[in-house]
Order: C-alpha cells, then sequence, then structure tokens
C-alpha cells in the first residue's frame, strides 16, 4: 500500500469515527520513530488558516527528503503539488516535476523505487504562476474545512503547499472531481487535472518514465503495472537477484 492510499485510507476511517481515530493517533506519535516524529517545523513558520498539517511529519516530510526536494524550513521560497501521478515544484531552487514509482515483486511493495525526475522550461514555470493567480488557487482551504467534500480511499489526493517568507501552507484535497458541484472542487479539478498536466506535457513525460522503470511490475498512480517479460533469461537472473535482495532485507 503507498504513501497516498494510506493517507486516504485513515482520512476516509476519521471521517466515520474520530473517536477511535484520535486514541489510534495519539498511539502513534507516542511510538513513532525518533527520525520521522524529530521531523517538525520550526517555529518561525506561521501556518496559514485551512492547512491540514496531519501527515505532513509522519509521511510528507520523509518523501520530500528523500527526493532531494525544498523542506519548508528551508529559506526558500516554493510552491508544491504533490500526488501519485508527479510533484511538480517551483522555486528560485529549482522548477521540475518528479515522476515515481514503487517496485511490487511477489505480490508485495518492496523497498525499491524509481524516480525520474523533469526540469521544466522558464515559460511552463511562468505559465503555472499565472494559473495559480488566476483560479486564486493559495486560498482554498484543505477538503476537511469545506462543507459536503467527498471523502474516500480511491481515487486520488493532491497535496498543494507553499512557503513565502515565514508564511507555510499545506492543504490536501481528495479527489476533487468526486465533488464536481462544489465550486472549490471544480477549480481544483481544472487545475489539477487538467491544465496543469497539459501545461507540463504529463502524457509525454508520463511515456518517458515509464520506458526507463527497471522494474518487471510497479505500483504507479494507484495502479499495479506488469511488463511483458521478453527476455526470459534476463528475467531469471533478476529474479535470482530479487530472492536474495528480500532475504538478506
Amino acid at each position: 500500500m503507498n504513501l497516498f492510499t494510506v493517507i486516504n485510507l485513515i482520512s476516509f476511517i476519521f471521517q466515520r469515527n474520530k473517536s477511535i481515530i484520535c486514541i489510534v493517533l495519539v498511539y502513534g506519535l507516542a511510538t513513532m520513530p525518533k527520525d520521522l516524529h524529530g521531523q517538525v517545523l520550526s517555529e518561525k513558520l506561521a501556518v496559514t488558516r485551512g492547512s491540514d498539517t496531519t501527515f505532513l511529519t509522519t509521511y510528507h516530510l520523509p518523501m520530500i527528503k528523500k527526493l532531494g526536494l525544498v523542506n519548508p524550513n528551508d529559506d526558500v521560497d516554493f510552491f508544491r503539488v504533490s500526488s501519485t501521478k508527479y510533484i511538480l515544484e517551483l522555486s528560485k531552487k529549482s522548477n521540475l516535476v518528479i515522476f515515481y514509482a514503487d517496485e511490487i515483486w511477489d505480490g508485495k511493495q518492496t523497498e525499491s523505487h524509481y524516480f525520474k525526475s523533469f526540469k521544466l522550461k522558464p515559460n511552463q514555470a511562468a505559465e503555472i504562476g499565472l494559473l495559480i493567480d488566476s483560479l486564486n488557487i493559495l486560498p482554498i482551504p484543505s477538503d476537511k474545512f469545506i462543507e459536503d467534500w467527498s471523502q474516500g480511499f480511491d481515487g486520488i489526493t493532491y497535496v498543494i503547499e507553499w512557503k513565502k517568507d515565514n508564511q507555510y501552507s499545506f492543504k490536501r484535497y481528495w479527489t476533487p472531481s468526486a465533488t464536481i458541484n462544489l465550486q472549490e472542487a471544480r477549480v481544483l479539478s481544472d487545475f489539477a487535472d487538467r491544465q496543469l498536466d497539459n501545461i507540463i506535457d504529463y502524457q509525454v513525460k508520463k511515456k518517458l518514465f515509464e520506458k526507463e522503470i527497471p522494474f518487471y511490475s510497479w505500483r504507479y498512480n494507484g495502479a499495479i503495472i506488469t511488463k511483458a517479460i521478453s527476455d526470459m533469461k534476463a528475467f531469471r537472473q533478476y529474479k535470482r537477484k530479487k530472492r536474495k535482495q528480500l532475504k538478506d532485507q
């Protein structure tokens, strides 16, 4: 089960029984490994109204660190959209899109991952900046603060975060297209499901990314994909390698 599926599942259960989840979260925080629990926001940062940082330190920051992206505590302003499709980041440090896949072997997720980044052209970054302003994306609160927003554990969750000076925003939206009757959902669906994909040439980059994935089976964007075996000798060698690798873990 990948990161965003876990987050969606917990959010869905939370909507049904908040008291049980509160107990689980308190226990989880008490027993959390120090290397995760210790990743907190600087006291200098003011979290904006409408943010939902429930899963920030437990899931999001470790992922950002693994990918080498801007940490909110860094002295760098940025805008970032994260989902199982890709992670897009705009900052003075870099403007890029990162695709990632988790290896699946023998029906289970391994510790192997594949990442591929694409630099955005200056005109693409500028167009995204104009789009953010024209659609007024930044003030939209997290979905849990929007009445009648649908919740579930399938679909796609978008995390939209930004930092400007000492202001930091971290907002989550489960499958905007599932609540298209709400104005906020329509705007976010147009932004994340359609216009961003068009600007960054999503389909082209996705094909390049998938062509280079070194696994025989992987999870990407919530789906498990298995490629056809064209070289049986190479597959047997890979199979032996994976057996040894998993045995040593």
